[in-house]
């Protein structure tokens, strides 16, 4: 399709998963990874970009990439983050400041450069990966689920903001998706998760990646939702 695709987190199940997918469908790509740049998919053609997107200096190195590269990206997909699991109170600080501003900070200032180009062609997409935590909470997920909820609440606003200058704003609502993030879990904790929800089974990264393709094909007139992906979990 040749659509100009930035994907941030692109080193992990999901983030290699929707690389494939877009390669495939003959996308121009830009793949961010903070963690372990070394697994992002070597594809034809994309670029790749090694860096903490938490960063404020590091997302303006990114858009300098994008610039040269792209000139106006058509579409952000904001799959950076990390996953965090411990009592609210047994937390510390640095903890805290660590999953805000690898999931929240990392997405609102990737958003705002990629608002800066996109806005005078009036045309793009921003397309930011949330959790069914976002919305339903989650116990010894608390400082997780605040940034999931505040991904979501940027989502809306921002969709607000931005559609009367032709720009979408959605997020992908996950629930349970069998990637790394999810290896923790023991094989009988992994069994009692999968009863609890009514398709019997995690989602895989390829149908998730599948489904963002078809949010990303939608009339523009999809704008400011939060999209559930859960096998009818929550």
């Amino acid at each position: 399709m040749n659509r100009k695709i930035i994907i941030t987190g692109a080193s992990g199940g999901i983030g290699r998963a929707l690389a494939e997918q877009f390669y495939r469908e003959g996308d121009r790509l830009i793949l961010c990874a903070n963690h372990h740049p070394e697994n992002l998919p070597d594809l034809p053609g994309a670029a790749r970009f090694a860096g903490d997107l938490s960063d404020l200096e590091t997302v303006r190195r990114l858009f300098r990439l994008v610039r040269e590269v792209f000139k106006t990206p058509d579409i952000l997909i904001n799959n950076a983050g990390v996953a965090d699991f411990s009592l609210f109170q047994d937390s510390s600080d640095d903890n805290y400041l660590r999953i805000l501003h690898a999931n929240l900070s990392s997405c609102v200032r990737c958003s705002k450069e990629a608002v800066k180009l996109m806005l005078p062609a009036k045309h793009g997409r921003i397309l930011n990966i949330s959790s069914v935590w976002g919305t339903f909470g989650a116990s010894c997920e608390a400082e997780y689920s605040l940034t999931k909820g505040g991904i979501n609440a940027l989502t809306r606003s921002l969709a607000k903001e931005l559609a009367p200058s032709g720009i979408q704003v959605n997020a992908l609502s996950l629930g349970a998706i069998d990637t790394e993030m999810n290896a923790r879990l023991t094989a009988s904790e992994k069994e009692a998760l999968e009863a609890e929800i009514p398709a019997g089974r995690m989602g895989t990264c390829e149908e998730t990646a599948e489904f963002v393709s078809l949010i990303l094909k939608a009339p523009d007139y999809l704008n400011g939702a939060v999209i559930p992906f859960d096998g009818a979990w929550m």
